[in-house]
């Protein structure tokens, strides 16, 4: 009998009954291990950037969106394929052959803009952000929603602009102003793609 105790003793100590932990990502922001995830495949060069998953219709567009490699990050383009850095001190976008350009960026200091995102399908409406200046910027703004800071975009000429997104960290994400009768600018990033309009 001692002995029977003696083992259902040993065994019980040798269990660990605790609760598996789920690595889901839950209703808030990611969890700190899916943060490399979030920030896309890796690529060198833009012919590195495969398509992934279902195609992203370019908004206001027939073709899908291609995928650039812009700061070793594969995300969706709707300019070209390109491959691209971010230049020190300017803030610009490099993507080896650009044209120059002088044009003033806009002002969304105080712009109030409908967000819509698309990570695959329709582009679906998310809310609204507040568009600020970053301080002592002139043309670099951070966008804030309800819940706090959106994302950030450096805007100067078309093939230099770039923004971020907080829900995708660690990816610079392409920039493109579309003309249509709304303000609309578009944000190609490695998850998804986004849409700002206005007013």
């Amino acid at each position: 009998m001692r002995r029977m105790l003696v083992v259902i003793v040993a065994s019980l100590l040798g269990c660990q009954c605790f609760e598996p932990v789920g690595e889901e990502v839950d209703g808030g922001r990611p969890d700190a291990g899916t943060l490399l995830a979030d920030a896309g495949p890796e690529c060198v060069t833009e012919a590195s950037c495969g398509p992934t998953g279902a195609p992203i219709p370019c908004p206001f567009g027939n073709q899908p969106a291609q995928r650039s490699c812009i700061d070793g990050r594969c995300v969706y383009d709707c300019q070209a394929r390109r491959t691209c850095t971010s230049r020190t001190g300017s803030g610009d976008l490099s993507c080896g052959q650009d044209a120059g350009c002088n044009r003033l960026c806009d002002n969304l200091d105080g712009v109030t803009m409908r967000v819509y995102r698309s990570c695959g399908a329709a582009f679906v409406e998310q809310g609204q952000v507040r568009g600020r200046y970053q301080q002592g910027a002139t043309c670099d703004f951070d966008f804030f929603a309800d819940g706090g800071r959106w994302g950030g975009m450096h805007s100067t000429c078309e093939p230099g602009s770039n923004a971020t997104v907080v829900d995708e960290p660690g990816v610079t994400c392409s920039v493109r102003q579309l003309a249509t009768a709304l303000n609309r600018i578009e944000l190609g990033c490695a998850r998804c793609m986004y849409l700002l309009e206005w007013p």
